[in-house]
C-alpha cells in the first residue's frame, strides 16, 4: 500500500479545523466543527487507484471500507498516483467556515458549512462525495 498521508490547519477566526486524509487509496478534506474536532463536512479531494465499476463499489458499501469513485462520475484528473506532502497546503476564507485544498498552488476542492456537499475537481456528476466544480463559487468564496 502506498504511504498515507495527513495534514491539518486550525482556523483561529472559526475555531475550525481542515484535514486532509489520504489513505494511500483515497484522499478526503475534512472540515470540523467550531473547538471540536467532529467533522462537520468532507469531501473527495483524489484517488491514488483507478475508478471502480458499481458492482465493486456495492461490494465496497456492504464491507463498510472508504469508499472509491465510480468510473461514470470520476474526472480525468481524479487519480493522483504517487502525491507528497509538500505539493499540497491549505486555503482558508477570511471568515474561517470553508477550506480549500491546493496542489501546487491550484485548488482541488472545497467544502464550506454553507453547503451539504463539498465541490472537487474529482468529480464530473453530483454525488455523494461531491459537487462538480464551480470555479464562481470558489472565487466567491476565496477571492473575495
Amino acid at each position: 500500500m502506498a504511504d498515507q498521508m495527513f495534514l491539518n490547519s486550525k482556523n483561529e477566526a472559526s475555531g475550525r479545523t481542515a484535514i486532509m486524509e489520504d489513505d494511500g487509496q483515497v484522499a478526503y478534506l475534512y472540515l470540523t466543527a467550531s473547538s471540536s474536532m467532529q467533522i462537520e463536512r468532507d469531501v473527495i479531494l483524489y484517488m491514488r487507484v483507478p475508478p471502480i465499476s458499481q458492482a465493486e463499489w456495492r461490494s465496497i458499501n456492504e464491507a463498510k471500507s472508504t469508499p472509491l469513485l465510480t468510473i461514470d462520475i470520476t474526472s480525468p484528473i481524479a487519480v493522483i498516483q504517487d502525491p507528497a506532502k509538500v505539493e499540497f497546503e491549505f486555503k482558508w476564507s477570511r471568515d474561517g467556515n470553508s477550506i480549500a485544498l491546493l496542489r501546487y498552488g491550484q485548488p482541488l476542492a472545497f467544502t464550506s458549512t454553507a453547503e451539504r456537499l463539498g465541490y472537487s475537481k474529482a468529480v464530473v456528476a453530483t454525488s455523494p462525495f461531491a459537487n462538480p466544480w464551480e470555479q464562481a463559487k470558489y472565487d466567491a468564496i476565496f477571492n473575495k
